[in-house]
Parts: structure tokens; C-alpha cells; sequence
């Protein structure tokens, strides 16, 4: 038995004196030497870790010692019971409990904070020695601070320590009581436990909820009519409140609880966060959703009286708002009884007042924002409804939503001192405006065009007045609904295109959401081209204004996407802008690149080609020569921008198939140029990145277009891999080689990228993987899984699979977890093809025993557990795939005395070993059992 009051053998090692303690307490507490004061918190930390900390909490928790080395004796103690309860022997559980019981009456008159920490204490104690040791804990710890049973349990006290009930005592004991059970669900979320004891323990606090709620109920009780001391009152009702919301969050029957909640209704006005806390756990829990009566008939009336009380905060009113609503949001479109409509419109108004609080957010409010969700699930549970229910749902709700639009444009308005505000509350709004426009296409699903003639009036009007800021709501709101939904034909959506060219260069805002929303109306414009004339010219107006370039370059790019076909009247101005775009930032330009390749791809291929010589031919010219790094990189973007847009092969194409892509020509004179600058910066991931980003949109444009030229890319990538390993080469040949493989022509040349590649990589491996860069590894096991799939003769002689296959055994000993799932695919590959592959099948007769090692030392703990499907998918592939050999593999390791976990059974092992045999065809369940065989093998309870 470990003796609590005196060191035992194991504790000598440190075991300073209570002198000593407080004095290394005090100076963490006290000193302004910032090393004595780290290295007090290092010893403390020390001894608090020791096994003497089951002794020394007891020798300073006397009242002559100060309260802050009182308070570190008491957290001393309550860690060792969480963290290190498997160091007591169960004869130690009874003294223990025994002086925990002295010690928490002993301060139940404080000091407070010493108080408190025993009382958590004490509830880890009854959690730990549930339900075995104490199976009654709960109810014994009532009766003994309520005087209601003189049970052996409170005899064997020491009665001048238990003497709870004079009236000088009784309200402290009360107090402490209830802070104790406060502690008990708290504790209990934060505890480590095992699975079988966790749902025992839930279960047991499930059953003892009705106990708790009626001490809960009599406390509130007794504290509401008394009459005496208001501070001590206060405390009572505080802490009854804070334990009704800690017990609540493990799920409460309403109907069962009726008069506490009415109880707390009426504290929220005096005790806000704790009772708000407690109603909110009540409300949001998914037994609520089984008391639909109980909702309608106390807590939605008792939420309405509540907002009416001048006294409670609208930022309470609206969290008790939501977190009734939210949840029972079917319960408000279909009561239970017809009596209770009223309620529950009333609520939803309630709804709507919050989200229009005239206060201005974040600034002077920031609830607001808790609403929005609601009106998102209110029409979803209304338009998923049967045709008969929505038509009788809409109509009720119609009205709101309406009124929803009025207080969404008046919420999304900018505030008249916004330029005054600091960078974190103009990033809030801006996140709040967006949260607005998600919310009014929720509304669109409801109110559909009338929605867009709401706006379109309110856009009317407001461009009468004199205040812009509603006129830019409009516009934010009408561009929201534009971008999310396919804009059907709606005689407003004209008058609009018609009103913004009045709009834009009066104000900044302004101009910038007009011109996205002419972004968010490319789809609806490619089917009415005639609104085009009013939107390009002032577009590229704006485009050549540096305040407004961003936006007018999105609503370019935008339109040409949907409208390519309809812009070749305007493709000279376009190319105008572009050129005076290429001189301003990088991002600006590249944009600029990228939609004059949309224009450019509707128009003939003679007027294409003079176009893009013009713009590029400077930058080739200058790649030639020497230019910075930096000029290197602006040339090769713009180019790639190009690339990705200019394609004359589109489904829309007008363009005969026989006529030559333009990127291609231009790629092929640009294939010299990217050799001279890979080698100019032949170790700059950025150059190299660019380079590659470059070919990728190239393969992705040409397609078999760029078969012509595949042995120069090869080539290029082969040299810049040689020059420095990087894994966007490797992203880049993946690419390139997706498409090789769709022709059997060029099946050599596919191998030879593979090989040349793959022999890079494996001499680093073979080096050092260590210091191989994991993305680099990563990349180069996808390209070998990309191959294996879609031709697996590249990986056949003269590329030796066997030694790549050796090299990803070991790569999956590292740590990366994104190289050990690519890895692990790329294993499970080859597995797949054991009887389709020579080389495949020799790599698994000469690999597949110590594979198999590798993929059961991680199932049974080498890895984190989250990670083990990653093995157990190889594992399953060699089951599978090849059960001539998988058989004997398992059974030989599995005979392995401590192997794969010493805390697995020979029994269990060999459960596993024929479960896995007989589910080797049903992935799912063979995950499962994988999944069941490493919680054993962990040592956890399943």
C-alpha cells in the first residue's frame, strides 16, 4: 500500500521539504527575476510529475501555510488523480478518499480558490472509482453535504469536520456541493479513459441526472427565498445555475426539468453567462428534438419574455434565439399542434430583429452574424417539403423573407466612418458581407424573381438619393445572387446592365461591385449579347484606370470565359488594354494574358498569330539575353497565362481541325529559350516551378497537338532533373507522360522520362533519404502509381521495379504522413499487379516478407493511429492479390513472440490471421478487423 503522508522509496529520488516548497512556490509567485522565476516553474513542474507528489499536497494544505502554496498542493493533487491514478493500488482508495473528504470540508469556507481545486479533485476521485470502489459516490456526496443520512461513509469522518449544518455553514456547504457535481460532467470530458469505462461512467451520470437536477431545483429554491446575506444568495444561485449547465450538456429530458428552466428564465437577467450557458446546453442537445411540446410551450415563450426585459443584453437574447431555432427548425414550420403557429411566427420574428439590429457590425455589435444560418436552414426545410406543405410554408413565411431582403441591404450598407476603421474590423465586415450574400441566395430559393425585382426597385430608388452606400448594397446583393445561380431570362436584369454604367466611377466601392456583378452576369450575357456593347466599353475604361484594373480584369476574364464567341468585335480594344495592363503588377498582367487568350481563341487563326507575336516576342527576346530572376519569372508567366487560355480547339471552336494550335508554334520556339534558362538557374525552385507550370498548361492545351515535340520536353525535364532534383519536375512529367501513355507509339520514349527520372531518384534515396525532400519523394512515388495504372510496361526492364520497389520500403519508414500514404499507393500498385507483371511478382517474392513486417509494425502502433489505413490498404492488395505467399508471411511474423505489440495476445493474432484470410476480398471489412487488431495491439479497450 503507498503511504499518502510520507515518502515512499520511489519518492526519494525527490523529496524536498515543505519549507523548501514554498519557498520555490513563492518564488515563482513573487520574483521579477525572470530565470529564477523559470526555473522555480521547471522544478515545481518536476516534483508535480514525481511520485512524491502524492505526499507533500498533504503538508500544505494546513491553514498556516499561504494560500498560494495551499492552492499548489491542491493542483499537485488533482493532477496526480488524473494523470497518474494507475500508480495506486486499490488498498490506497479508501485512506484517500478518507482525507480528501476531511480536506474539502475543512475548506469549505474557503479560501475559494483552494476550494474549488479540492472539489475537482474529489470528482475525479469518484469518476476514477466508478463504478467498482464507490458505486453509490454520487448520492453519498449528497447526503453527506446535505445532513441527509447518517451512512457509515459520513460516521467514519471526523465529526469536527463534518459538523455541516449550522446555519453558518449550511449555505457554504450547499455551495460546495453543487460545485462539486458541477465538476463531475466537467471533469468527466477532460478525463483520459478507457472506452468500457467512459460509457460505463456515461451512463452512470445519465442515470443519477434526475438526482442532480432536483438538488439543482431545491437549491434555486432555498436561494430565491432567502433573503439574508444577497451575496451569498448570489453565489448559491450562480453555482446551482453553472451545475444545471455542466449536467445539461450530457442531455436532459425537458419535461422533466420544466421548473429549472423557468428558474434560470428568470436568472438570465442577473446571472447572464450562466444561465445562458445552461439553456443554451438544454436547447441545442439532440434530446430537445423529443420534447416538441415542451419547446413550443415553455421555452419559446419564455425566450419572447426574456427579450422583453430591458435588463438582458440583445447579444443574449439572440444567442438563446438561435440556439432554440437552429436546431428545431422543423419544429417552427410544422408545430405540433395548430396552437402553437402563434409562438412560434413570434420567434421568428424575434429572429429577424436580431439580424436587423440597427447597431453597426463589428463595431458596435457582432451577433448579428449568429442569425444568418437560421434563414439558410429555414428555407431549406421549407423548400424540401412536398409540393402541398411548400406552397402553404411560403406563403407563411413569404412576408419575412421579404422583409429579410430589407434588412440584409440595410446590414450589408458600409458605415459612414469605415475609412476611419482599424485592418481586423474591415476584414470582419468584409467576411459578414459575404456571409450576407450566401444568405440572400438562400432567399433566392424562395422568393425566386421577385427577389430580383425587390432589388431592382431598391436600385431605382436609391439611385435618386444622394447616399451611395445604398446603391453599392444593391449592387453587392444583385452580384451575390449573379454568381451563385443560373440566371434565368428576367426583363430587370437588362434595365440593370442599363443602370450601371451610371453607377461606376462615382465612388470606389461602388465601381468595384459594379463591375463584379458584370462579372457575375458573364453566363446570363453570352445568352443575351446585345447587353454586351453596354458592358465591354466600360469595362475596358475602367481596365485602364489603376484604381479599378483588379476588378475590371476579373469581369474581363469572367465575360470572355462565357462569351469568347461574341467578343471578336471588340478584340482590338481588348488588345489594347492588354498591352497597357502588361505594365502594371504581375498578377494584373497575368490576368490581362489569360483572358486576351479567350478573345483571341474565337477569332481566325491569320489575325492569332501577328497578336501574340507582338506581345511576346519582347519577352522571348529578352529570355535570350540576360535578364534578372525576377524578369525571368514575369516572361514565363505571361506566356503560361497565354498557354492556359488560347486554345482554338474548343468544343465551340469555329477553326477547321487541320489548322495548326498557335501555342504550339510558339512553344516550339520557346523550347531553346526555357533550355538556356533552366541552365542560367539550374538550383532556383522558382525558376523551375515556372518552367514546369509552364509545359503542364501546354500538355493541357495541345493535347496530341504536342506529340510533335514531346522528345524536346522529355529532354528539357531530363536535364533539369539531372541539374537539381525537384518535385515539379516530376508533377510536370506526370502530366506529360498522362498523355504519352494514351498512344502506344510512344511507349519508349514514356519509359526512357521514367527511367532517367527514377535513376535520380534512387541514387538519393540510396544516399541519404534523410535528406531527400519529402515532396520530392512524395511526387516521384505518384508518378510511379500513375504509370503502374495506366501502362505497366514502363516500369518493365530495363527500369528494375524490384529496386524501386526496395527504395519505397524505405521510404515508408519516414515520418511524412503525405509520403507514406503516396508510398503506400504506390505498394499497394504493385501488389495489384502481381500476376500481370514479371518484375511486379519478383519485387513481392523478394520483398513481400519484410513488407508485410512493415505494414503490421505500423497497424500495431509504429504509427499513429489515424494513419493505419494507409497500411492497411497494402496489406489488403497483398492479401488479395497474392495469397499463394501472403498466408505464409502473416502466420510466420504473427508466431513472433511481442510482435507486433507486446500487449496483443497469441489468441488475438491468431483471430486476426483468419479473419483478415477470409475477409481478403471485402475491403471494408477487412479495414474493420485491421482497425480492431490495432486498438488491441495499442492497449486500448474495444
Amino acid at each position: 500500500m503507498m503511504d499518502l503522508t510520507s515518502p515512499n522509496k520511489d519518492a526519494a529520488i525527490i523529496s524536498p521539504s515543505a519549507a523548501e516548497i514554498q519557498s520555490k512556490v513563492q518564488t515563482f509567485y513573487t520574483s521579477n527575476n525572470p530565470s529564477e522565476k523559470q526555473n522555480s516553474h521547471n522544478w515545481l513542474n518536476e516534483l508535480q510529475s514525481s511520485s512524491y507528489a502524492w505526499v507533500y499536497p498533504w503538508q500544505l494544505l494546513t491553514a498556516d501555510v499561504p494560500i498560494d502554496v495551499q492552492f499548489f498542493g491542491s493542483t499537485s493533487l488533482h493532477i496526480k488523480l488524473s494523470k497518474n491514478w494507475k500508480e495506486l493500488l486499490e488498498n490506497d482508495y479508501e485512506p484517500l478518499r478518507h482525507r480528501l473528504l476531511q480536506l474539502v470540508v475543512a475548506y469549505i469556507t474557503g479560501p475559494t480558490v483552494v476550494s474549488r481545486s479540492l472539489n475537482s479533485s474529489l470528482a475525479v476521485f469518484i469518476l476514477q472509482t466508478l463504478p467498482e470502489f464507490w458505486p453509490g459516490a454520487i448520492s453519498d456526496i449528497i447526503n453527506i453535504f446535505t445532513g441527509a443520512s447518517n451512512s457509515p461513509l459520513v460516521s467514519s469522518l471526523d465529526q469536527s469536520s463534518t459538523s455541516l449544518t449550522p446555519p453558518d455553514r449550511s449555505s457554504n456547504s450547499l455551495i460546495v456541493l453543487l460545485d462539486i457535481l458541477t465538476m463531475l460532467p466537467e471533469q468527466f470530458n477532460s478525463l483520459t479513459l478507457g472506452c468500457s469505462h467512459r460509457t460505463s461512467l456515461r451512463n452512470i451520470l445519465e442515470t443519477n441526472t434526475t438526482l442532480a437536477l432536483k438538488l439543482i431545483e431545491e437549491s434555486l429554491g432555498i436561494a430565491s427565498g432567502n433573503h439574508g446575506d444577497s451575496y451569498q444568495v448570489n453565489r448559491t444561485l450562480e453555482t446551482a445555475v453553472k451545475c444545471f449547465a455542466s449536467w445539461s450538456e450530457l442531455g436532459v429530458a425537458l419535461n422533466e426539468c420544466e421548473s429549472v428552466i423557468s428558474r434560470v428564465f428568470h436568472l438570465v437577467g442577473l446571472l447572464t453567462d450562466s444561465a445562458v450557458d445552461g439553456l443554451v446546453n438544454v436547447f441545442q442537445h439532440n434530446n430537445a428534438t423529443n420534447f416538441p411540446h415542451t419547446m413550443c410551450r415553455l421555452v419559446y415563450p419564455g425566450i419572447l419574455a426574456t427579450a422583453n426585459q430591458r435588463a438582458v443584453p440583445r447579444a443574449t437574447v439572440t444567442r438563446l434565439a438561435v440556439a432554440a431555432t437552429e436546431v428545431h427548425v422543423k419544429l417552427i414550420v410544422s408545430p405540433p399542434e395548430p396552437s402553437y403557429l402563434s409562438v412560434c411566427d413570434q420567434l421568428v420574428q424575434l429572429m429577424l430583429h436580431c439580424t436587423g439590429d440597427p447597431a453597426q457590425y463589428p463595431t458596435e455589435e457582432t451577433y448579428s452574424l449568429q442569425t444568418l444560418a437560421f434563414w439558410y436552414l429555414l428555407q431549406d426545410e421549407i423548400t424540401s417539403s412536398d409540393e402541398v406543405s411548400m406552397k402553404q410554408h411560403t406563403s407563411r413565411f413569404y412576408s419575412v423573407y421579404v422583409r429579410l431582403v430589407e434588412v440584409l441591404l440595410a446590414k450589408a450598407e458600409f458605415a459612414r466612418d469605415y475609412s476611419g476603421w482599424d485592418a481586423s474590423d474591415k476584414e470582419l465586415f468584409r467576411c459578414y458581407r459575404q456571409d450576407i450574400g450566401d444568405t440572400i441566395m438562400y432567399v433566392y430559393n424562395l422568393l425566386k424573381h421577385n427577389l430580383l425585382d425587390i432589388l431592382h426597385r431598391r436600385l431605382v430608388d436609391s439611385l435618386s438619393g444622394t447616399d451611395w452606400r445604398p446603391v453599392e448594397s444593391v449592387l453587392f446583393l444583385f452580384k451575390s445572387v449573379a454568381e451563385t445561380l443560373e440566371m434565368e431570362d428576367h426583363p430587370c436584369l437588362v434595365s440593370v446592365c442599363q443602370l450601371i454604367p451610371g453607377t461606376v466611377e462615382t465612388r470606389p466601392e461602388i465601381t468595384a461591385t459594379a463591375l463584379g456583378l458584370l462579372g457575375a452576369l458573364a453566363d446570363w450575357l453570352s445568352d443575351h449579347p446585345e447587353c454586351l456593347p453596354l458592358a465591354i466599353p466600360l469595362l475596358l475604361r475602367c481596365y485602364g484606370n489603376p484604381a479599378y484594373t483588379a476588378a475590371a480584369g476579373f469581369a474581363l476574364k469572367d465575360i470572355s470565359t462565357e462569351c469568347a464567341a461574341q467578343l471578336a468585335p471588340y478584340a482590338g480594344p481588348i488588345v489594347t488594354a492588354t498591352r497597357s495592363a502588361l505594365l502594371g503588377n504581375v498578377r494584373d498582367a497575368n490576368r490581362a494574358m489569360t483572358t486576351l487568350g479567350l478573345v483571341l481563341s474565337a477569332l481566325p487563326s491569320d489575325q492569332i498569330l501577328p497578336v501574340v507575336d507582338s506581345l511576346l516576342t519582347p519577352g522571348m527576346t529578352a529570355l535570350s539575353s540576360t535578364v534578372s530572376k525576377s524578369d525571368a519569372l514575369y516572361h514565363i508567366g505571361l506566356v503560361s497565362a497565354l498557354f492556359s487560355s488560347l486554345d482554338i480547339r474548343t468544343p465551340d471552336s469555329t477553326h477547321p481541325p487541320s489548322e495548326i494550335q498557335p501555342i504550339g508554334i510558339v512553344l516550339e520556339q520557346l523550347t531553346p529559350i526555357l533550355y538556356k534558362v533552366s541552365q542560367t538557374w539550374p538550383r532556383d525552385p522558382e525558376i523551375s516551378a515556372s518552367i514546369c507550370g509552364l509545359l503542364k498548361r501546354a500538355v493541357k492545351t495541345l493535347l496530341e497537338d504536342i506529340f510533335p515535340q514531346t522528345e524536346n520536353i522529355s529532354n528539357l525535364l531530363i536535364l533539369m532533373y539531372a541539374s537539381y532534383p525537384q518535385a515539379s519536375v516530376l508533377d510536370a512529367a506526370r502530366s506529360l507522360l498522362g498523355l504519352l501513355l494514351t498512344d502506344f507509339a510512344h511507349t519508349a520514349l514514356s519509359q526512357r522520362l521514367f527511367q532517367e527520372l527514377g535513376s535520380v531518384t534512387l541514387r538519393l534515396i540510396s544516399e541519404d533519404i534523410s535528406s531527400v525532400e519529402p515532396d520530392l519523394l512524395q511526387e516521384f512515388f505518384h508518378l510511379a502509381s500513375h504509370c503502374l495504372r495506366r501502362e505497366p510496361r514502363i516500369l518493365a526492364p530495363p527500369v528494375d521495379l524490384p529496386i524501386v520497389f526496395e527504395s519505397a520500403l524505405v521510404a515508408f519508414s519516414l515520418p511524412e504522413v503525405p509520403v507514406v500514404r503516396a508510398v503506400s499507393g504506390f505498394l499497394s500498385d504493385v501488389a495489384a499487379r502481381y500476376a500481370l507483371l514479371q518484375p511486379a511478382a519478383t519485387a513481392i517474392a523478394t520483398h513481400g516478407l519484410h513488407l508485410t513486417r512493415l505494414l503490421l509494425r505500423a497497424i500495431g502502433g509504429a504509427v499513429p493511429r489515424n494513419q493505419t489505413d494507409f497500411s492497411s490498404d497494402a496489406l489488403y492488395c497483398l492479401a488479395k492479390h497474392c495469397f499463394q505467399l501472403f498466408p505464409g508471411w502473416i502466420s510466420i511474423l504473427l508466431e513472433e513472440e511481442n510482435f507486433p505489440s507486446p500487449l496483443v495476445s497469441r489468441e488475438a493474432k491468431e483471430t486476426f490471421r483468419k479473419l483478415i484470410l477470409q475477409g481478403r476480398m471485402n475491403k471494408s471489412m477487412f479495414r474493420s478487423k485491421v482497425s480492431t487488431f490495432s486498438g488491441i495491439c495499442r492497449g486500448y479497450e474495444l
